[in-house]
């Protein structure tokens, strides 16, 4: 039963990896450090436009895609900031935590597992980013004018960006307005996303973590991979989505809710016994909400948990999707 509350742990603890990354990222901006010379051509704090939705910005195939208020869950922010960054600060913590708002994450494809793109709004002036990622420090400025069309450009959207990277990460980061961050390691088609203002999807995930909640919202696309690791079992699952939230308790842990689609009927009766036996132990319930849904609720995860697995390796193991109400093995590279 342990290794069942692991693993579930471990896709709850990949919902908020990206936030870490962002946190990580605002220390860098907040600390007080040496000053450079700021360069003639420094970004200009500009307000991202309010037709510029953060969620659009996001690629559309992701594998997970979470939504996380910052300030709803301070103390999970921390936690993961002390152990992300060694010799923290209790000052800076406080200080990182207060310039994030929400941060949205699409992590893992098919074929890249590792992939995180995050963006996150907040507060965060540019003169701050280019005196804390400095040459001194190893990171370079680099320009880049993003694909754009005659209509954006006509409409006076921006498409000249900066992006910041570092030899000892690949993630490269950009301040695209001075209240909205981008993170990501290929992060130029984001930025191409960001100059054309790229309208969001109208899809059942897009209009699920838009939802204004205090929870953290989560989206899995492609469900099957991760509930074979948390099942531990290989038989086929015909569930094509799963959608749902982590949700603080009193005692500062969370607890998890999962709603299953199922696209093939016939498959719950054996799907509900396996549910009811891998965290019926761990004080999880399932139900049945109607005809091609399954609920599992109030799954013990303790804040402890979601962090331990922050620096874990990517769930293995074959990628399945469900195509016509048939469970698929997807191609990888």
């Amino acid at each position: 039963m342990k290794k069942t509350v692991s693993r579930i742990g471990a896709v709850a603890g990949r919902l908020v990896f990206a936030a870490a990354l962002a946190s990580s990222f605002c220390l860098a901006c907040c600390k007080s450090t040496p000053k450079e010379p700021v360069e003639s051509d420094e970004e200009v704090d500009y307000v991202a436009p309010t037709d510029l939705n953060p969620i659009a910005l996001l690629s559309g195939d992701s594998s997970i895609y979470a939504r996380l208020p910052a300030q709803k869950h301070k103390e999970l922010v921390k936690e993961i900031l002390v152990e992300e960054i060694p010799n923290i600060q209790p000052g800076d913590i406080e200080l990182i935590t207060s310039r994030l708002g929400i941060v949205w994450t699409g992590q893992g494809t098919v074929e890249d597992r590792s992939r995180t793109e995050l963006i996150a709004t907040g507060n965060i002036p540019s003169i701050a980013l280019s005196g804390s990622l400095t040459k001194v420090k190893g990171w370079s400025r680099t320009k880049y004018t993003a694909e754009s069309t005659k209509k954006a450009l006509a409409l006076g959207y921006e498409n000249e960006f900066r992006y910041y990277s570092h030899p000892d990460t690949s993630f490269k980061i950009s301040l695209m307005y001075k209240d909205l961050l981008g993170l990501a390691g290929n992060i130029e088609p984001l930025l191409d996303r960001c100059a054309v203002h790229q309208e969001m999807e109208d899809n059942l995930r897009c209009k699920w973590i838009s939802q204004e909640s205090d929870d953290i919202l989560f989206f899995i696309t492609r469900p099957g991979q991760y509930l074979r690791n948390m099942i531990g079992s290989a038989i086929n699952i015909s569930t094509d989505y799963i959608y749902g939230n982590l949700r603080a308790t009193p005692s500062g842990d969370y607890n998890m809710t999962m709603n299953m689609h199922i696209s093939d009927a016939r498959t719950i009766p054996a799907l509900k016994s396996m549910l009811n036996l891998a965290f019926g132990l761990t004080g999880g319930t399932v139900s049945q909400a109607d005809g091609e849904t399954l609920v599992v609720s109030g799954v013990p995860l303790s804040r402890k948990q979601i962090v331990g697995v922050i620096t874990r390796d990517p769930i293995t193991g074959k990628h399945y999707n469900v195509v016509d109400g048939k469970v698929v093995e997807e191609n990888v590279k």
